[in-house]
């Protein structure tokens, strides 16, 4: 086996050794880049913006699995990033699969970040009844931006036919937010993986 191939392969099992809190980083910037993307292009929207934005949601959803898989020890963070990794896959495919328009585009990004923002309250509340020690500041500011993302999309999704330049405006305003709530979850997950470890450790 040559040395380039012999490279390739351990530099690709490295890749899924990725730090889990480090995937979780590059996954949030994805996403605020993604919302970057529908702003820049919300005066002159083109074809370009649907390939533009379901690349960066799609790297977003690789980098989501693979926190995933390094977090398959704790259930909650398990399933918090395969959600993730899923939505986010699921929105770049329908972007792709539909003709490029502003009313389509705005209408499947509303949707997921409405459902972005009922899950993630869903995820809190799972957190806030089954752990003693987290960081409740935290916890109960994400709870708002859960709630405040939910409300703000579903607003935008009745009225964006309004205007619907500002709707690209408002959806990647949207998006940076939700990146930045990701980026807020890295203390609360550290404070629960630290907690099961410990109850792994006394078992």
């Amino acid at each position: 086996m040559s040395n380039s191939v012999q490279n390739f392969i351990l530099h690709s099992k490295n890749i899924f050794n990725i730090d889990k809190y480090y995937a979780l980083s590059i996954y949030s910037y994805f996403i605020m880049f993604s919302g970057i993307i529908l702003i820049s292009y919300s005066e002159s929207p083109s074809p370009n913006v649907k390939f533009a934005l379901a690349s960066t949601l799609m790297l977003s959803s690789f980098f989501a699995l693979l926190a995933a898989i390094n977090c398959r020890k704790f259930q909650i963070p398990l399933k918090y990033h395969a959600f993730h990794s899923f939505g986010l896959l699921i929105y770049a495919s329908f972007i792709l699969y539909y003709d490029f328009s502003l009313y389509n585009t705005l209408n499947i990004s509303t949707f997921y970040l409405m459902t972005y923002g009922i899950c993630d309250m869903i995820f809190c509340f799972q957190i806030l009844m089954m752990k003693d020690k987290i960081n409740m500041n935290k916890l109960i500011v994400r709870m708002f931006l859960g709630l405040f993302v939910a409300v703000c999309a579903g607003f935008i999704k009745s009225t964006f036919h309004l205007d619907e330049s500002v709707g690209f405006v408002l959806v990647g305003v949207l998006l940076i937010i939700t990146g930045i709530n990701l980026l807020l979850i890295k203390t609360i997950l550290k404070s629960f993986i630290l907690i099961d470890e410990i109850i792994i450790q006394t078992r």
